[in-house]
């Protein structure tokens, strides 16, 4: 990364401590660069479910209380993901299913048929 990369990364880090900011955004990217920095400065990191870039909070009391939140959120909307994947796999199995007991059906079907 850039020294402008680094003061910046430096600068947000100063904003969460004098409180100006409750978090900032890294990309994935920027996260593998920065760990090393923010494992440094104990800062908690959350990636929310529905977003690509990760989160970054000062470790405090209520940020960490916030994190939780957001790990909380995430299993609960990776829970609902599974069980949607789940319902459709059945219904694409009960269809399918359906379509070979109807081609075995006509198959009957077109041997009786034949016998007479």
């Amino acid at each position: 990364m850039s020294t402008m990369g680094e003061v910046y990364f430096l600068k947000q880090i100063e904003d969460l401590k004098k409180g100006t900011t409750k978090y900032f955004f890294l990309d994935q990217e920027d996260y593998e660069c920065w760990l090393d920095k923010i494992e440094q400065h104990n800062l908690l990191v959350v990636k929310k479910y529905t977003s690509s870039n990760y989160r970054i909070y000062l470790n405090n009391e209520k940020n960490r209380e916030i994190v939780q939140k957001i790990l909380k959120e995430n299993q609960i909307n990776e829970r609902k993901e599974r069980k949607v994947v789940i319902i459709y796999l059945i219904v694409i199995s009960l269809t399918i299913l359906s379509i070979i007991v109807a081609l075995c059906l006509l198959f009957i079907r077109f041997i009786s048929v034949e016998d007479y």
